[in-house]
């Protein structure tokens, strides 16, 4: 019953990310690649507005910047970012617990990964 409900609120979500759009940053951030190159672009953000290596190249190489044709991409990345959560919290308590066998462990990974969405402060900013 347990892993049917968690499984239902993650699914939930997954369905909610079928009706997210892009917003401003996703388009300044496209056009910003386009315009510059990939590579000026994320040290002009590195130097000059947030200073984060990783997280400005995933942002840069976002699928708006095929544009509108990139919309079922883009809403396929949240799908991709849940169930890699998921995924890494099953790891995480793999090597934690070696010794557990695999049904509860990932039992666990989606407990976590609920947890995890249901405290998180802007699930939209988060996923």
């Amino acid at each position: 019953m347990l892993l049917a409900a968690v499984l239902f609120f993650l699914v939930i979500h997954a369905y909610l990310a079928r009706y997210a759009h892009p917003m401003a940053d996703d388009f300044s951030y496209a056009r910003k690649d386009l315009s510059s190159g990939v590579l000026h672009a994320a040290h002009w953000e590195y130097l000059h507005w947030n200073g984060r290596y990783t997280s400005n190249l995933l942002v840069l190489l976002g699928p708006m910047r095929a544009g509108s044709d990139a919309l079922p991409l883009y809403r396929s990345v949240p799908v991709l970012l849940i169930l890699f959560t998921v995924l890494c919290c099953f790891l995480v308590l793999r090597e934690v617990c070696s010794s557990a066998s695999t049904g509860p462990l990932w039992m666990a990974a989606l407990i976590w990964t609920g947890l995890y969405m249901h405290l998180m402060p802007d699930i939209a900013e988060g996923f």
